[in-house]
């Protein structure tokens, strides 16, 4: 097995608390990866780093909903929304998101990007 990278590490400590509640009847995730940009080299680790990841919260008991180089903004939209569906509602639930590509935030708004262009971006509120 390869080493995951130390960022990955630190997010899994922080994130223990969730995979040890014996509470916790039902823990969700959203993991997206997105490696093969339009306009930018591929980024190195970046579906390595989601797999992974999906791979461990998998052992955790986690339903894990996967994205990989999604392309674009509509089908980032359909995996947030998926997500969103499948904790609304839930009593003794966790949920956790893990995204890996790149992203930005622009006047205190925070965009993923999709593969294709700055078209694919949602938006979100830090």
């Amino acid at each position: 097995m390869k080493r995951l990278p130390l960022h990955a590490i630190l997010l899994l400590l922080f994130a223990s608390p969730l995979f040890a509640q014996d509470q916790i009847k039902k823990k969700f995730a959203l993991v997206i990866g997105v490696k093969d940009y339009e306009f930018v080299q591929p980024l190195k680790n970046s579906l390595n780093d989601a797999r992974d990841i999906s791979a461990i919260l998998k052992t955790k008991g986690f339903q894990v909903i996967e994205m990989y180089n999604p392309k674009t903004k509509r089908e980032l939209q359909d995996a947030i929304r998926a997500y969103f569906n499948l904790l609304n509602g839930q009593r003794d639930a966790a949920g956790f998101v893990f995204y890996s590509g790149h992203s930005m935030q622009v006047d205190g708004v925070n965009y993923l990007i999709g593969a294709n262009r700055c078209q694919s971006t949602i938006e979100g509120r830090s």
